[in-house]
């Protein structure tokens, strides 16, 4: 099959998912057409800003995501794709979808934002979709009573890029990678760091300025490339799901409004990366018990410690971990969609 793939018009993590799909496509011999979407995201939003400030009057169906989608059903025809997949579409404009459906090219939703916006228009974006992919078994129920063909299909890690460091990392570093969302700053406030090394990495500029965990704080947003070899040369991690639905926001997801787990957690046991969670069922689905959960900052600080004390504790388990998520890789996990939808 030949498959035209969209980008989302995010910088980091949903844009990781794209570039998985790209990979694991391509892995099972699909022919592969991507469009990044994100420069033309970026030149339409500079425009509009100096429109504003040059108070020049733009027509009123001028916005960032229309004209930034508009080339994909151009695209489509000039590939002569079969199918057309839309990653993380909660910007796109769906009467595109239904152009593509009336010319017999199917249309493929990976909302990769559940649980998160199943409250917003997603929902209702499904119906617009012949087949429609969730990140979050939870939200399997919702999607289907707007789509017909919706699958759950979980996130995944690339091996290209996530894999075991050639010797044990030395040193007790602890490695964090994700954005700052309230909950997240929070309960990190809360744990006991007296004598840890840590470094947290991405989106953290709405911290506040006094936080005493502000000097742990690096470079801000990198590359999963990069993260990846930070977590090779890290002894240990962690997941925290995220609670909120936006990072600007307080309105939070309920308790058991979500089910499976972030991508960093497949990437970190995929590099040898030791972790601890705090609860999702799917982590115990995959991993059984050897991800340490945590409720509280003080039982984090205690299995932190615990592992940062014990290396060859910490270095069994991290192998454990790695098996565990071994038939997670994007190539099969693209199998499964192919299987769907050919």
């Amino acid at each position: 099959m030949r498959f035209l793939v969209i980008s989302s018009p995010h910088g980091f993590s949903t844009r990781d998912v794209w570039k998985r799909v790209l990979v694991g496509l391509q892995a099972n011999g699909a022919e592969v057409y991507p469009f990044d979407l994100l420069p033309r995201w970026n030149a339409f939003d500079a425009m509009f800003d100096l429109a504003r400030k040059a108070k020049v009057a733009l027509p009123e169906p001028f916005k960032s995501n229309l004209l930034a989608y508009e080339p994909i059903f151009g695209a489509a025809h000039y590939h002569g794709v079969d199918a057309v997949i839309v990653v993380s579409p909660q910007y796109f404009p769906v009467p595109i979808a239904d152009l593509l459906r009336k010319s017999r090219i199917k249309t493929i939703g990976y909302f990769t934002e559940c649980p998160y916006e199943d409250t917003l228009i997603a929902p209702v974006q499904a119906a617009h979709f012949d087949y429609v992919m969730v990140n979050d078994r939870y939200s399997l129920g919702l999607y289907e009573s707007f789509c017909d063909n919706v699958m759950y299909l979980p996130h995944s890690y690339d091996p290209t890029i996530h894999y075991p460091a050639a010797n044990p990392a030395e040193g007790e570093r602890v490695v964090w990678v994700g954005s700052a969302y309230g909950s997240r700053r929070q309960f990190l406030h809360a744990v006991d760091w007296r004598g840890i090394d840590l470094a947290m990495y991405g989106l953290w500029n709405a911290m506040p300025s006094r936080w005493r965990l502000r000097p742990y704080v690096r470079d801000g947003a990198i590359e999963n490339e990069a993260a990846a070899e930070l977590y090779r040369q890290a002894a240990m991690s962690f997941s925290i799901h995220r609670s909120q639905r936006y990072i600007d926001m307080d309105w939070t997801i309920d308790d058991g409004e979500a089910y499976s787990v972030s991508p960093r957690t497949f990437e970190l046991a995929a590099c040898g990366c030791f972790q601890i969670s705090d609860f999702r069922q799917e982590v115990e689905d995959i991993f059984g018990d050897t991800v340490p959960i945590y409720q509280t900052p003080a039982e984090f600080g205690r299995l932190m410690r615990r592992a940062l004390e014990d290396p060859v504790w910490r270095e069994e388990v991290a192998k454990k971990q790695h098996q565990a998520i071994q038939g997670h890789d994007c190539a099969t996990r693209m199998a499964t969609l192919l299987e769907r939808v050919a």
